[in-house]
């Protein structure tokens, strides 16, 4: 039998003091969180809290903990989500937690950027579009916010499908956020698809564009209809006219 002697107690409790006494030095802030914040919610929020305490060498810790455990963009974006945008944008604004509160906002600002939908997400939302109710509401947030990039999936939909004609209003209502994605379908549209979209960017009320359609209203692929829809188009956007193309 092991006799454990009052010197060998004592050398064990100093190693174990000794022990406490390091893992106290690596964490951070060991004196306000009995246990240490390991998840992106928890470091966000110590680092909130540190720093309103004025504690910026240990908000910075913090900072660089959850910046060290590198999330992905889907990851960034939920904390994003579920914090909102304040706590970024004010660790950012502290020159004391710097380069920390920067980088987190760099970072949760490229993994918030809108990402380009692909073909086939495009035609779900489109599809989504055909019931009425908070999913083609949804649908319809998701495919305006895409601007530009919704345009060609738009004027694809069928008209004489009740997803082709809420993708017609779609157009009709946001044409000037999908100016520029139209003007591109110029080029590849039917003389009949061509016409529609003169018509769409006639109430753009954007100057700028006029110059764009003038090759249309000689060009001889054009009919008769869609030179004069030109010119109607180049004068209403001259004058920056906002009623709407008929």
């Amino acid at each position: 039998m092991t006799t454990l002697t009052v010197a060998g107690l004592m050398g064990f409790s100093s190693e174990g003091q000794a022990f406490d006494e390091a893992a106290a030095q690596t964490t951070i802030a060991s004196d306000l969180f009995q246990f240490p914040p390991e998840t992106p919610d928890q470091i966000l929020e110590a680092a909130i809290i540190t720093h309103k305490l004025n504690r910026q060498d240990d908000s910075r810790k913090f900072l660089r903990k959850l910046l060290d455990q590198q999330l992905g963009e889907a990851e960034l974006r939920a904390l994003r989500q579920r914090t909102g945008a304040g706590p970024f944008l004010e660790l950012s604004g502290d020159r004391k937690l710097q380069p920390e509160g920067r980088e987190l906002l760099l970072a949760v600002n490229a993994a918030s950027k809108p990402q380009p939908l692909s073909s086939t997400q495009l035609q779900e939302l489109i599809q989504a579009l055909a019931t009425p109710g908070e999913a083609a509401t949804q649908a319809a947030v998701t495919l305006v916010a895409n601007g530009d990039g919704s345009a060609a999936a738009l004027l694809a939909a069928d008209l004489n499908t009740p997803a082709g004609k809420v993708a017609d209003q779609l157009l009709q209502t946001n044409a000037r956020d999908m100016r520029h994605g139209l003007v591109t379908e110029l080029s590849v549209a039917n003389p009949t698809g061509r016409f529609r979209i003169i018509q769409l960017l006639s109430g753009t009320a954007d100057p700028n564009i006029a110059p764009g359609l003038l090759r249309w209203q000689f060009d001889q692929e054009s009919d008769a209809s869609t030179r004069d829809a030109v010119a109607k188009a180049v004068e209403r956007l001259s004058k920056g006219s906002l009623t709407a193309a008929t």
